[in-house]
């Protein structure tokens, strides 16, 4: 019987140390009496470091600690007195913070708590695989679409040579007038083809982006004034409804900036296509502030609405229904840069009926 439970106490520890996931337990006091193979890895202690000498709130962060009591107590991750799938940073004994998952358990003997087990899965592997998927998505997409992309560079080319060719015509007849109508074409296509490497590299590259103090409703200004001229002249009226109360929100000017034209664009575009709209076409753009966010824009239009089939593939594949006068990479940049900023991107739409737009962003942190 001695041999019995001897066999059976060594096959229960060759588990414990041998598991993939880390496990740690702790008595009723908090101290620490089993710190396995896999969670020394993760953390950098050595079980002879940590094992009856030290309480798990002094190798987790205080942050990291109250959540797990949290948890515990509460049936946010599970019923009361239990943990599943709870996903946070700990700290390693470097002081680097570990992405892991966390599932465990209250140990109760006679209704009494004696203490807890955890079980620890390092995430850093996992997220970076993720990451690279992605990455690899993103890449194999902008490689689909350099066959469209390329109708829509010769278009621009053409447009460059169109206005190189009347600024030679205009300096060999000495017309300046002439030369500035040149000029100003030459300076249309190089926006456009800017705004598309732009695009391309948004959206092929991993970003964290820089915050900064911003009024959004002065961004919203800045970008219906740089859509007037194109407004005017697809007959499409622009109007503001703005919240004069925001004061400003932590984001990245730059990339909300981008998305806000984005957004504005295809609204035009939407009233103004075939002449859907006659001349009646309007795009409002409103701010204001939901419970719970920093702020809301959105972009209303009265345009031709969006399909039911189309809104399937809005954001995917760079899909557009412009033709040759698309990229179909506003959308999946636009919504890129709202996620980095854990942000929401929606939409609400009727064909014939016009669409709305609505991007949301959060508080920082």
């Amino acid at each position: 019987m001695t041999r019995q439970i001897r066999r059976r106490e060594a096959f229960v520890q060759n588990l414990v140390q041998n598991s993939i996931d880390g496990i740690l337990a702790t008595d009723f006091e908090g101290k620490i009496v089993i710190f396995n193979t896999a969670i020394s890895e993760i953390l950098g202690y050595s079980p002879e470091e940590i094992i009856g000498k030290m309480r798990y709130t002094q190798i987790l962060s205080r942050e990291t600690t109250k959540n797990i009591r949290t948890a515990f107590y509460t049936n946010a991750y599970g019923p009361k007195g239990k943990i599943i799938d709870m996903q946070v940073d700990v700290l390693n004994k470097a002081g680097e913070p570990i992405p892991v998952r966390i599932s465990g358990t209250l140990l109760y003997q006679k209704r009494e708590e004696v203490g807890s087990v955890v079980f620890i899965q390092d995430l850093r592997e996992i997220l970076r695989l993720q990451k690279e998927k992605e990455q690899a998505k993103r890449m194999a997409a902008i490689g689909q679409t350099v066959a469209g992309l390329a109708h829509y560079i010769k278009n621009i080319l053409n447009g460059l040579k169109g206005g190189a060719y009347v600024i030679n015509s205009a300096m060999r007849k000495n017309d300046t007038e002439l030369i500035g109508s040149g000029w100003r074409m030459v300076e249309k296509n190089i926006d456009q083809i800017t705004n598309i490497v732009m695009d391309m590299l948004v959206y092929s590259k991993e970003r964290k982006p820089q915050h900064q103090e911003v009024d959004p409703n002065e961004l919203v200004m800045d970008v219906l004034e740089l859509m007037k001229e194109r407004a005017e002249l697809s007959g499409v009226s622009l109007i503001h409804d703005l919240d004069p109360e925001l004061g400003t929100v932590s984001v990245e000017r730059t990339g909300i900036h981008r998305c806000l034209l984005n957004l504005v664009s295809n609204a035009i575009d939407a009233c103004a296509l075939e002449g859907i709209t006659e001349g009646k076409g309007v795009v409002t753009v409103k701010t204001d502030k939901p419970a719970g966010w920093a702020v809301r824009f959105q972009v209303v239009d009265n345009g031709t609405g969006i399909a039911e089939e189309t809104k399937k593939k809005l954001f995917t594949g760079f899909f557009s229904t412009k033709g040759y006068k698309g990229t179909g990479l506003g959308l999946p940049v636009t919504q890129k840069i709202v996620r980095e900023h854990n942000g929401e991107l929606s939409f609400e739409s009727e064909e014939g009926e016009g669409s709305t737009f609505a991007l949301l962003l959060p508080e920082k942190g």
